[in-house]
């Protein structure tokens, strides 16, 4: 499998592309939906899904247009998903609510296979109550969980820095420190960098 990133949006919000033998999922397709349409276009892929981590309205912006135009199903927790028609700035930014029967809940453990792509779904909350990350090949997915020697809010709606600190030290770091991380905003990292080099792995973590 292979990846593009599509920076969108006024936050500088990385939706990324997964590929595999011309069909791809779409995962947290932030704002600019003709930019997201035109790069898999481009590059002659057929999108099967959208795969949503969060549902901060920074990571959902153009998911409802993009669900629409190409009769795409939306993968969510039901946990964020509550958010998006609950929440005011949620359903703004999302221009649009997603009809309910194009919605899929997953939850910890699930394998969703789309074509030739498999990929497992880790319930990771902090940020949010229902953040996910998905997981294929040498793949993490992490949306606003993990960034490059940062880590995501946990002031915002739904966050917690109780459960941040317990999905980090009773999950990720203990996956495999080869992984490639996609970050919600940013440059990729590795599970085995970010172990080692991450301030707030290192030491608020330890001192929480």
């Amino acid at each position: 499998m292979e990846y593009k990133t599509v920076v969108t949006g006024m936050l500088g919000e990385n939706c990324h592309i997964m590929y595999e033998n011309g069909n791809c999922v779409i995962v947290d397709p932030g704002d600019e939906a003709e930019k997201i349409i035109t790069t898999i276009e481009n590059m002659n892929l057929t999108p099967l899904a959208i795969f949503l981590t969060h549902t901060h309205f920074d990571h959902i912006g153009a998911c409802s247009e993009l669900s629409g135009k190409l009769n795409l199903p939306v993968y969510v927790s039901e946990k964020d998903y509550d958010r998006t028609t609950g929440e005011i700035e949620s359903v703004y930014y999302m221009k649009g609510e997603i009809p309910s029967e194009m919605v899929k809940f997953v939850s910890e453990g699930d394998v969703i296979e789309l074509a030739d792509m498999k990929f497992t779904v880790m319930e990771t909350p902090g940020h949010s109550q229902g953040s996910v990350c998905y997981f294929s090949d040498k793949y993490m997915i992490a949306g606003d969980l993990l960034f490059n020697q940062s880590i995501g809010r946990t002031d915002l709606d739904g966050g917690s820095p109780q459960q941040m600190k317990e999905t980090f030290v009773n999950k990720i770091l203990k996956l495999d420190e080869k992984l490639i991380v996609l970050t919600g905003h940013g440059d990729s990292t590795t599970i085995g960098f970010e172990s080692r080099h991450n301030p707030y792995i290192s030491y608020y973590f330890n001192k929480f």
